[in-house]
């Protein structure tokens, strides 16, 4: 009897950390450079892994973006976003009062100062820490 699997199973059963260190000592055997110890190549592995894994923009200075307030999702999901000149749209995270006071103005320009920016699943969230509206 054949038993499927789902990759995530296959990813617990097969792909362990001890089957990802020999198979990594068995390939050191046949590279030719100098670092033939597999520990290596493991610690270059985990420094690109948590290189890649930071995503969140910290600014000691708040930047500013201009844009259309919006709000993208469906009910009961929905975000606060803003939509730039160039299109891109960025969800707005901030205090209660940002929020209901961004909320009441959809569809206005608004010029709004950030200083985080994290690239999350759902999209590119800002922290709003100001929002200056620029038409009626």
């Amino acid at each position: 009897m054949i038993r499927s699997m789902t990759p995530s199973s296959f990813i617990l059963n097969y792909i362990t950390p001890v089957s990802i260190f020999n198979r990594l000592s068995q390939s050191c055997e046949s590279i030719t450079l100098h670092h033939k110890r597999p520990e290596f190549y493991i610690l270059l592995l985990a420094t690109v892994l948590i290189g890649c894994a930071s995503s969140k923009s910290v600014f000691s200075v708040p930047q500013k973006m201009t844009g259309v307030i919006m709000v993208v999702g469906n009910e009961p999901l929905t975000r606060i976003a803003i939509r730039n000149e160039g299109g891109a749209v960025y969800l707005i995270n901030g205090d209660q009062e940002i929020r209901e006071k961004l909320l009441s103005h959809q569809g206005r320009i608004a010029m709004i100062s950030y200083n985080t920016m994290v690239h999350t699943p759902r999209g590119i969230e800002i922290g709003v820490v100001g929002v200056e509206f620029l038409s009626k």
